[in-house]
């Protein structure tokens, strides 16, 4: 019965000193003792080594976005955005989403559904529908265009003499 006691206490004091290890990353008193006194040191450099293999394969931002290949052109313009590329102002000098949005309808690319733009069959190999949500609660849905419909509403905006 001895025997059993002090074989569950190694166990136990192991365990602990593991546990320890992989808090810390580092060496500490307690592992010292216990893996150098019972002559697992290789056990010692290997959780080590495990450990710190560990940390630097997790230690990335992007989970899957290395997965995910480029598009050629993703759509990434708002409607914001689009305004202050074409130089499209309101009246303050600011970019104006409201005119965009006004030539993208006016060239037959969106429509409004609810409160919200959708955009049409034509409109819809230039941009992207992305859910949204904003700091206040407020969710929808958002057109995200691709920078070739830039090109195309410069023709338009020289025609309509914008």
């Amino acid at each position: 019965m001895k025997h059993y006691f002090s074989s569950l206490f190694f166990i136990v004091i192991a365990i602990v000193a593991t546990i320890a290890t992989v808090a810390t990353g580092e060496n500490n008193f307690l592992c010292t003792v216990v893996f150098g006194t019972f002559a697992v040191g290789d056990a010692w450099n290997t959780t080590k080594t495990l450990w710190k293999r560990y940390k630097a394969e997790t230690n990335y931002r992007g989970t899957l976005k290395q997965f995910i290949p480029a598009e050629d052109s993703p759509s990434t313009l708002t409607p914001t955005k689009i305004a202050a590329e074409l130089g499209i102002l309101n009246s303050k000098g600011n970019p104006s989403p409201q005119k965009v949005n006004a030539m993208l309808k006016d060239k037959g690319l969106q429509e409004k559904v609810g409160n919200d733009w959708a955009p049409t069959a034509a409109g819809k190999p230039y941009c992207e529908r992305v859910p949204y949500t904003r700091g206040n609660g407020h969710s929808g849905y958002q057109l995200l265009w691709g920078h070739h419909i830039l090109e195309l509403l410069k023709d338009g905006d020289q025609e309509a003499g914008h």
